[in-house]
């Protein structure tokens, strides 16, 4: 008989019952887990995104800078996804320069926020903080494929005062309408951490990370390779905001 789980890599707790299942990690990552351990000021534009100020308190997301005074994340690591954003909710980006409030300025298709390509939010900062944020590309499913990808965050299975990267990702081969797949090594608390990719040069935010899917083929007989973590697409979130910051102008 085989098992399909689905976990929110925010909110969701470990799936334990598999525990036997062979090739996995300690850690429990359903791919190679050759995630790399960096220092905060590596990548000063991620940051943690919690609802609270408290450095060391579970549970949290990931957020990174797409303009000095915005971040993006994962709706679901501000609000379920079943409620409504209002605008009026109060979260805490935890970068290593200061703790910053932040509040939803942005999101995804209130009515349908658990669809991989409605989880997002654009937060606005209390502060803008002076660091050159990522830039976003929207690429095609073609595009997708054909690329390698790597992805950094702050999983809760490591130190929050580091930040985790996974060098070496791809798409998985069920690119979809409204997401797609990816096999980089998340885990709780990667939620809203950035997939990029290297075009002409430089490195891109191509997708956002949502979810992870392990599919399994049975109790002790090891995982399907063909397993994937979801991804929203950042083609829709993009569009939104240079529309803001163009109404803003």
């Amino acid at each position: 008989m085989k098992f399909l789980f689905f976990v929110v890599l925010f909110v969701a707790p470990l799936f334990t019952s598999c525990q036997q299942t062979l090739d996995r990690s300690p850690s429990n990552i359903f791919y190679q887990d050759d995630r790399q351990t960096h220092a905060l000021e590596d990548f000063p534009q991620w940051g943690r995104v919690a609802k609270t100020t408290d450095s060391d308190r579970h549970p949290w997301g990931t957020g990174f800078l797409i303009h000095s005074c915005y971040v993006a994340t994962a709706y679901h690591v501000v609000q379920s996804t079943d409620i409504p954003l209002t605008g009026n909710e109060r979260v805490y980006f935890h970068h290593f320069k200061a703790v910053l409030e932040a509040s939803p300025v942005l999101w995804g298709d209130p009515l349908n926020a658990s669809l991989n390509e409605n989880d997002w939010v654009v937060l606005k900062l209390s502060e803008c903080l002076d660091i050159e944020p990522l830039k976003m590309e929207a690429l095609s499913k073609k595009e997708l494929r054909e690329r390698k990808l790597f992805n950094a965050g702050f999983p809760e299975d490591r130190h929050p005062k580091n930040i985790s990267v996974d060098m070496h990702c791809q798409s998985g081969p069920e690119v979809q309408e409204v997401g797609f797949g990816h096999d980089c090594a998340t885990r709780p608390g990667s939620s809203g951490s950035p997939l990029l990719s290297s075009l002409d040069g430089k490195d891109v935010v191509i997708g956002l990370t949502v979810a992870s899917r392990g599919y399994f083929e049975d109790y002790i007989g090891g995982y399907s390779e063909w397993i994937s973590n979801k991804a929203c697409p950042i083609g829709p979130l993009k569009r939104s905001f240079e529309k803001l910051l163009k109404e803003s102008l």
